[in-house]
C-alpha cells in the first residue's frame, strides 16, 4: 500500500529538507552541486514552484519554496530521483542516496519567512563550514543580498517583497538577520 499524499495544508510557503541516507554525503564535488541546482531549476519550472532560498550542505538540502500548486511531492520525487540517478552514474554507486522522504514545515507569516531564511543561510556557519553566510557558495544567501548572480529559478523579487517591499530595504533586512544572535 502506498503512502498517503501529503496535503499542501493551504500554506503557500514550505521549508523542505532532505538528508543523505544515514547522514552520508550527497555532494562529493562541484559537479554534483551544479547538477542538483540544474535539476532544481528544471523542476521549479515544471512544477511552477517559487524558490525563495536554498542551501546545499554536504549531507542535506534546504529549500524554501512557494507551493502555488499541490505538486510538492511530485516535484521532490522528480528532483531527488533525477539527482540520485545522476549521482550513482557519476560515482559508480547504488542504493538509497537519500534517507527517507523529505521533511516539510509550513511557513505561515512574514516573521517565519525571515526566521527560515536566516536559519537556512546560517546553516553552513553553524556546521563550521564557513565563517559567514556569504562565504558558502552553495547557498542563495549571497544572491539574496545582491553579492552574486542568482540562478534563474530563485525568486528574489517575491522574497524581497515579503521582507521589505523594496529590494534595497529587503537586502538590508536580510543582512541584518544574519547579525541576530
Amino acid at each position: 500500500m502506498g503512502r498517503p499524499h501529503r496535503s499542501n495544508g493551504g500554506c503557500v510557503i514550505q521549508h523542505l529538507t532532505v538528508r543523505g541516507n544515514n547522514r552520508r554525503p550527497i555532494f562529493l564535488d562541484d559537479v554534483d552541486h551544479h547538477g542538483f541546482l540544474a535539476a532544481c531549476g528544471r523542476v521549479t519550472e515544471e512544477q511552477e514552484w517559487r524558490v525563495l532560498a536554498y542551501c546545499l550542505m554536504p549531507n542535506h538540502v534546504h529549500l524554501v519554496l512557494g507551493a502555488d500548486t499541490p505538486r510538492i511531492s511530485a516535484g521532490m520525487r522528480d528532483l531527488l530521483g533525477t539527482y540520485a540517478r545522476r549521482f550513482h552514474r557519476r560515482h559508480g554507486t547504488s542504493g538509497h542516496l537519500f534517507g527517507g522522504r523529505f521533511h516539510n514545515v509550513p511557513v505561515e507569516d512574514d516573521r517565519q519567512v525571515a526566521a527560515v531564511v536566516r536559519y537556512v543561510a546560517t546553516n553552513p556557519v553553524r556546521a563550521g563550514l564557513c565563517e559567514r553566510p556569504a562565504d558558502w557558495m552553495w547557498s542563495s544567501y549571497a544572491a539574496s543580498v545582491g553579492d552574486r548572480d542568482a540562478p534563474r529559478f530563485l525568486d528574489l523579487t517575491w522574497l524581497w517583497a515579503l521582507l521589505g517591499r523594496d529590494p534595497e530595504v529587503a537586502r538590508a533586512h536580510i543582512r541584518a538577520l544574519m547579525l541576530q544572535p
